[in-house]
């Protein structure tokens, strides 16, 4: 709760819908998956980045939702089956360790192979009417 004051930019349409008493929601959400899906690449890592945005139809309320997937094809440098670990080095050179939920994953990679990785983030804004009690 609370009261805060920002300038929203020219991108944010359909002001004229806003009324006093409507409360803007936002909401973040981050993800990162490893499919650990051996790749027939040429050996190099790569990025791959692919952003999207969504908003306002005329006459709704304002709203927006931008979001971001980014895949790279990173090396496996690490492999703790017992502790269900895995260390993958991207195109920037970065080490990135996770935990992998399902063990059965880690059967069949190996330091050296390749892997794919998908980060996902998205950020959405929404003016919404209360509820009347």
């Amino acid at each position: 709760e609370g009261e805060s004051k920002f300038i929203a930019g020219p991108e944010i349409k359909n002001f004229d819908q806003i009324k006093k008493g409507d409360r803007l929601n936002v909401n973040y959400e981050l993800a990162m998956a490893i499919e650990l899906i051996k790749t027939k690449s040429d050996g190099i890592r790569s990025k791959v980045e692919t952003a999207s945005e969504t908003t306002s139809k005329p006459g709704e309320k304002p709203t927006r939702l931008i979001s971001n997937t980014t895949t790279i094809i990173a090396d496996i440098v690490a492999v703790d089956r017992a502790k269900k670990l895995v260390s993958v080095k991207g195109p920037s050179g970065k080490v990135t360790t996770v935990t992998v939920k399902n063990p059965q994953l880690l059967a069949d990679v190996n330091v050296g192979e390749q892997v794919k990785v998908v980060y996902y983030d998205a950020m959405a804004a929404s003016i919404t009417t209360p509820k009347k009690k």
